[in-house]
């Protein structure tokens, strides 16, 4: 049942893991994932897989996974992340854009929209 794709494309049940193991296969995928965000920040030249000043967010997951996925986010967005409560668990769909950094081997996502509320 995790691996099914939901009525919206999004795909279920891929792991970071995954992702790191066949690139080729996930990237441009959109997915769903229970994340943990930590903060929101600006990417900067360490971070080039993203626009220099793109607001993302650090995030822990995808759950239960160890890890982090950076998710740019909108600058429209950054304001409902902000507001969370330390830590809470949601499930964001987004789309995969890199499987992991210039220097670490966290993916690189980009939010679609909040499938379920914060927990």
């Amino acid at each position: 049942a995790d691996e099914l794709v939901p009525a919206a494309g999004a795909q279920r049940g891929v792991t970071a893991a995954e992702l790191r193991a066949d690139p080729a296969r996930y990237v441009g995928q959109t997915v769903e994932w229970r994340l943990q965000p930590i903060g929101v920040q600006v990417a900067d030249e360490l971070r080039p897989e993203m626009p220099a000043g793109q607001p993302y967010l650090l995030t822990r997951g995808p759950l239960p996974e160890p890890g982090f996925v950076y998710v740019m986010v909108s600058r429209a967005d950054v304001a409902q992340f902000k507001a969370l409560p330390p830590l809470a668990e949601v499930l964001l769909r987004v789309t995969l854009r890199a499987s992991r950094t210039r220097f670490l081997a966290t993916p690189v996502a980009e939010f679609v929209e909040s499938v379920d509320p914060v927990r």
